[in-house]
């Protein structure tokens, strides 16, 4: 499945402002609808850094809300100490594990809207996602019509697991280990209106690569059956009100020394800019993302991740990173592409954000589910 677009191909890699409604809310008629009050918490970014290595992904939780943020990240059991349970019969030099533990230095973008003119719908996705992708559409009720309005849907949080079953019959490796990502991705698409309904198809993505370690060869055997759970948190910005959008793109190609002990630096990328000119204090997020991993590459590698992460700010600032750089465990070069489209709601009423950090343990509660922690804001 393409998550990169032609149409968006064509926008600036800076950004283009496209002015999608009416007036905003200083210079509305008095025949204008005013809702009972709308509020939405959404995510404006997310970064998350290992603090020893670079990882698979198991787990990732980032779930915006209206006093804290919902996280948690794991990235297999080199960093949640789980004891590996090898089936029986398969050979542990070829699924090794290495239990271990790290601690994830985690950054949230968030703001919370309110408004009496802006309709703020919440809508959720959820699918089994594998190597083809899927469409999930949901239709959502909207409190009123509102004449001459526009509509966009934003990323309000993320929840993916790996502790799924492969497609076909079971293997020696166990998914709940975790992945090397070489797609990730979310495109919330366009939103359908019609009379007090709104309708969203998301496109989820996910695919895992090789690793062509002979530790992890029972990996290699199965990754192209990878299945992964997902939710996609979205909110649906629907009012007579202006809009502004534009394309980040971000890329970067990190070479390696051939010395696992003293692989070089990986700066991340440089931020890029979003024209949101002509949208007074706005609220922002994406409505697409998509990451691609050492995508020049034809052998179908997966990454070891020791950064992730995407966000924007109101002045249209705006990147998406990653790296792996992991001295002692890094075998190879490393590159990936980043793929957002970003926007700016003018939500006529008043919007709060922050900068929330914190240092998150990968831990298992007893049942061996991720420990979700709250990011107070």
């Amino acid at each position: 499945m393409d998550l990169a677009p032609r149409r968006l191909l064509a926008l600036s890699v800076a950004g283009l402002a496209v002015g999608l409604g009416g007036c905003s809310g200083n210079d509305k008629d008095a025949d204008g609808v005013e809702l009972p009050e709308q509020s939405a918490d959404v995510l404006e970014g997310f970064r998350l850094g290992w603090q020893g290595f670079n990882h698979r992904l198991s787990r990732l939780v980032v779930v915006a809300g209206d006093e804290a943020t919902d996280v948690a990240v794991i990235g297999g059991t080199s960093t949640s100490f789980e004891a590996p349970d090898l089936p029986e019969g398969c050979d542990q030099a070829s699924c090794n594990e290495f239990p271990f533990g790290d601690t994830a230095d985690v950054s949230v973008w968030w703001a919370t809207a309110r408004s009496t003119a802006v309709a703020m719908v919440p809508v959720t996705f959820t699918a089994e996602v594998g190597r083809d992708g899927v469409a999930v559409s949901e239709t959502v009720t909207l409190p009123a019509e509102i004449p001459g309005a526009v509509a966009i849907a934003l990323v309000t949080g993320v929840d993916l697991d790996t502790d799924h079953p492969l497609a076909g019959e079971a293997s020696c490796y166990r998914p709940r280990y975790g992945w090397h990502p070489n797609h990730l991705g979310i495109d919330l698409g366009e939103v359908e209106l019609s009379g007090t309904s709104a309708t969203v198809t998301a496109q989820l993505a996910f695919s895992a690569g090789k690793t062509f370690d002979p530790d992890r060869q029972c990996i290699d055997e199965v990754n192209e059956r990878a299945v992964v759970a997902m939710t996609v948190h979205a909110v649906v910005l629907y009012g007579d009100t202006a809009i502004a959008r534009g394309a980040v793109a971000t890329a970067e190609a990190y070479p390696f020394s051939g010395d696992k002990l003293h692989p070089e630096e990986q700066v991340e990328s440089a931020p890029v800019t979003v024209d949101f000119s002509g949208v007074s204090d706005p609220l922002v997020g994406y409505r697409m993302l998509d990451f691609r991993f050492d995508p020049d590459r034809t052998d179908d590698r997966g990454a070891y991740l020791r950064t992730l992460g995407w966000w924007v700010t109101p002045e249209g600032q705006a990147n998406g990173i990653a790296t792996n750089y992991s001295p002692g465990t890094q075998l190879e070069d490393f590159g990936y592409t980043f793929l957002g489209e970003a926007a700016a709601v003018d939500v006529q009423g008043t919007v709060e954000r922050g900068l929330s950090s914190a240092s998150l343990a990968a831990a298992l509660d007893g049942d061996g589910n991720a420990v979700v922690t709250a990011v107070e804001h």
